[in-house]
């Protein structure tokens, strides 16, 4: 991901977004005459208060990542690529990427040209930031690092870092691919990096999501916490909507936390059924 800040910044907008409409929904349901309207605004209030809080999370957990390897931790080399290796670089990834779009994409699209001081590539135990661009490399996460190539690009003593990559999807899995530049100088440090995630890819090829099991509990625990905020919300009070002040928070708070919960049942059962549909293809 290019700028996890950035979409901090996009999801946390939708959710206080979602949290208004929600609001104004509930403020309008005593007026007669326009509750078509109102519906419309409180069904896009709880769809966005489904969906994007679990967005925010996975951005706020890559933010947090891309902030504590550009301090150093976890990091196991880094070095700097000129713009002479650079450009060889992008020529050769366009190329390879060309030669099968649907496996070989390089999902972190470099850029053309970098300034005169290149571009900085900081390899850790679990992501990498290249060019700012920052990817986690996990065997059993998502993505999934599926296995490593050292390629060599041809006419130059410049090498590539290739990481394959596995998203979950319906229809089972999509393979991509993460592409490294390692100028000669950046050799020796390039290969402890490869030695390092090589020793941990999983023998054989494991599926995206770590399988039917890992994805079914992912499921429950987001059922489990759906669950717990709609218990709360009823154990708290849920009022009438047509009683309920909307600038009276203990009144609302109640219907929001209902919601929230309902939007965490919902991602549960779409979670549930891309595991159980992805088992019966395999």
């Amino acid at each position: 991901m290019r700028n996890p800040v950035r979409s901090v910044l996009l999801h946390l907008s939708l959710v206080i977004l979602g949290v208004l409409l929600l609001g104004i929904g509930v403020a309008r349901l005593d007026r007669a005459g326009d509750q078509g309207a109102t519906a419309l605004v409180m069904a896009a209030g709880v769809l966005l208060l489904f969906f994007c809080p679990v967005f925010l999370i996975r951005a706020l957990l890559l933010a947090r990542g891309r902030a504590r390897l550009l301090r150093g931790e976890g990091e196991i080399a880094r070095w700097r690529v000129g713009p002479a290796d650079w450009a060889a670089f992008h020529a050769f990834d366009a190329a390879r990427s060309a030669s099968d779009p649907a496996r070989l994409g390089n999902e972190a699209l470099p850029r053309a040209d970098v300034p005169a001081e290149g571009a900085e590539i900081i390899a850790g135990r679990t992501a990498i930031l290249v060019d700012g661009s920052y990817h986690v490399l996990r065997p059993r996460g998502i993505p999934e690092l599926q296995a490593m190539r050292w390629l060599a690009v041809a006419g130059t003593d410049l090498a590539c870092l290739e990481f394959a990559l596995a998203y979950p999807a319906k229809s089972g899995t999509v393979r991509t691919a993460l592409r490294v530049p390692v100028p000669s100088a950046a050799t020796d440090a390039a290969r402890e990096v490869q030695r390092w995630h090589a020793a941990r890819i999983p023998s054989g090829e494991a599926l995206a999501l770590g399988g039917k099991a890992r994805a079914l509990r992912v499921a429950l625990i987001f059922a489990g916490a759906g669950a717990a905020a709609i218990a709360i919300a009823l154990a708290w009070g849920l009022p009438a909507a047509d009683a309920v002040d909307p600038e009276d928070f203990g009144a609302v708070a109640p219907w929001l936390l209902a919601a929230a919960g309902g939007g965490a049942l919902l991602t549960a059962g779409v979670v549930a059924l891309i595991a159980l549909l992805r088992g019966r293809a395999d």
